[in-house]
């Protein structure tokens, strides 16, 4: 902030706050590109910046996706928008958006680390093709998706806690 930073983010937040208003489908890589280019003064090594908007996106040829994030890279942008119940007509489900939303997470931080694409269905990080098959899939990362997190971050994450099985 004293490097001229808080002025970056507030122009960086107004652009949002357009883009919300404006209420189109975006495209990720422009929402990337800004992000960038609004937090360049707080660049610094070992830092990534995961920017997490409720717009609807799209890239290249795909006319929708989840987020998109640079593979070895500090930058990182997730769309929760057709997380939402009121994009799918759905009723209001905090738990639903907030497990949604850290699947994603989890998935375009990985691939900021340097995870390669997991291709373990149950996976935090697998690809889903719909919004049925990210629902479908585990919030944990899978074995190797948890080696890669740890070696990438030079720490030990906790373990999940073993349900009991009620039999």
């Amino acid at each position: 902030f004293k490097s001229g930073g808080a002025t970056q983010l507030a122009e960086f937040d107004a652009i949002m706050e357009r883009a919300v208003q404006e209420g189109k489908q975006w495209d990720i890589d422009e929402l990337l590109k800004n992000l960038k280019t609004f937090t360049r003064s707080f660049q610094r090594r070992n830092i990534r910046f995961l920017g997490v908007a409720n717009l609807d996106v799209f890239a290249d040829r795909s006319n929708y996706i989840f987020g998109r994030s640079e593979v070895n890279g500090a930058y990182g942008m997730i769309s929760c928008r057709r997380f939402t119940a009121d994009f799918n007509g759905d009723t209001p489900n905090r738990k639903r958006l907030v497990e949604r939303t850290v699947k994603q997470v989890l998935s375009s931080y990985g691939s900021m680390l340097g995870a390669p694409r997991c291709s373990m269905p149950t996976c935090a990080r697998a690809y889903p093709h719909n919004l049925e098959e990210h629902d479908a899939k585990s919030s944990e990362l899978c074995a190797a998706c948890r080696d890669c997190f740890e070696k990438a971050l030079g720490v030990k994450l906790k373990r999940p806690e073993k349900t009991p099985n009620p039999d």
